[in-house]
């Protein structure tokens, strides 16, 4: 839930990982897309989609890039690159020794700015908290 204009907002937060981004795993993106989309059809109420989908959109060479910015376009969402720092990582291989982040962010356009109020907010308040407990 979310405390946005003196009222809280429930949403559904779909976290997807998709496979490497090269022209073998093209039918398996678009398999991936039709599941995003058909569940979200199901979805009552607002939602976001984020995650690691391991491509550009924005990269004219990126075959699964392209097929996710007409996925972006074809449901009229609103994509937001880079949910976090370039340096940093939410996910740790040990077996592959590698690391992942959470690369984009994607919904309607309503549902990501309310996401990105949260998004600053939440990091308000832990950078408030750490650096009182610093203090301390």
């Amino acid at each position: 839930m979310v405390w946005y204009g003196m009222v809280w907002y429930t949403f559904t937060i779909m976290n997807v990982y998709f496979p490497c981004d090269c022209y073998v795993n093209v039918d398996k993106y678009l398999d991936y897309l039709g599941k995003i989309q058909a569940f979200a059809l199901d979805i009552v109420g607002p939602y976001i989609i984020i995650g690691d989908f391991n491509c550009n959109p924005q990269a004219l060479s990126s075959p699964c890039g392209k097929i996710l910015n007409d996925f972006i376009q074809d449901c009229d969402f609103k994509l937001t690159n880079g949910c976090l720092p370039l340096d940093s990582y939410t996910f740790v291989s040990d077996a592959w020794k590698s690391s992942s982040w959470l690369d984009h962010c994607l919904g309607p356009s309503c549902v990501i700015e309310i996401w990105w109020i949260a998004v600053i907010l939440s990091m308000t308040v832990f950078i408030l908290i750490t650096t009182h407990l610093l203090l301390l």
